[in-house]
């Protein structure tokens, strides 16, 4: 899905409305612009950030992540993608 315009994510509600019509979840995918900075990978447009685990070199790109933790809003973090 491509996303013309920022958008507040809310992992939690996405993978419940996948349960919720019997569609299995088995992670999520995300490509965006991201800012990293003292661990944190914050969506510049709306200002939403998460933690972000592994190493990353910071600053702001587009970055490929793994949403990781999705369904529980207090575990929710981002993993970078080769």
């Amino acid at each position: 899905m491509r996303v013309l315009r920022p958008m507040v994510f809310d992992f939690a509600a996405l993978v419940d409305g996948l349960r919720r019509n019997n569609v299995g979840y088995g992670g999520m995918l995300l490509q965006a612009e991201l800012d990293v900075k003292d661990g944190r990978a914050t969506f510049p447009e709306t200002g939403q950030s998460f933690p972000l685990e592994g190493d990353d070199p910071g600053g702001r790109s587009v970055r490929r992540v793994d949403v990781r933790d999705a369904a529980t809003p207090s575990r929710t973090r981002l993993v970078p993608r080769a």
